[in-house]
């Protein structure tokens, strides 16, 4: 019974904070705009995955939206299920198109795994990025050229822990495991807003 009246105290709380944000607070994701991001790994691992606590900038994802939502999904220790949750912000931008790449902190196990062949794409100009973070991509030159940007570089390395995936005019931020407590949705909608400005400048940049 706890746990349902901590969800249900999480969710009031959440609807308050689009009323006063001038987000639409749609809870479940009726009409399936969590299938814009299903090629992301995020929302690929695991079973018995679910969306809740959807929230969205008003209008047509189409033309653009940003947003957040709590994600959750189970994986099997042996016999024992464990349940993982995450908030996970996201953005529409068709003012965005960049190389698609998967970004995220580097642990001292993903060097085990480099040994074996994992990517992790460095640069020899920020040596305190890419001891960070691992940077992957099916698309290592463009990505290559995209992140060769001090501010872009600069941006990730103040962050802490923060998952990053992108592609095209799509992009979604986690901390893995993290459910964002209500009194941080701000400033993480902050942080992924600012991002997506720097891609958007960045994208432009490459094209024109």
């Amino acid at each position: 019974m706890g746990f349902f009246n901590k969800r249900s105290k999480r969710s009031l709380a959440l609807e308050d904070f689009a009323a006063k944000s001038g987000l639409d607070y749609l809870n479940k994701d009726e009409f399936g705009l969590s299938n814009y991001f299903k090629g992301f790994r995020l929302l690929r691992i695991g079973m018995r995955n679910s969306v809740t606590n959807l929230t969205v900038s008003p209008g047509d994802p189409l033309d653009g939206q940003h947003g957040f939502f709590d994600y959750r999904y189970v994986i099997q220790a042996g016999n024992t299920p464990i349940i993982i949750d995450q908030t996970a912000f996201f953005v529409i931008d068709k003012e965005v198109m960049i190389p698609g790449f998967y970004l995220y902190p580097e642990k001292w196990h993903h060097k085990i795994n480099k040994w074996f062949g994992t990517q992790d794409i460095n640069f020899t100009k920020y040596p305190g990025f890419s001891e960070a973070y691992m940077l992957q991509s099916e698309d290592e030159d463009f990505t290559r050229t995209l992140f060769d940007d001090e501010e872009l570089i600069r941006y990730f390395e103040d962050q802490n822990g923060w998952t990053f995936e992108a592609t095209g005019y799509y992009l979604i931020m986690y901390k893995s495991g993290k459910l964002q407590d209500v009194d941080t949705i701000g400033e993480m909608m902050d942080r992924g807003l600012r991002l997506n400005e720097i891609l958007r400048n960045r994208s432009k940049s490459l094209y024109n």
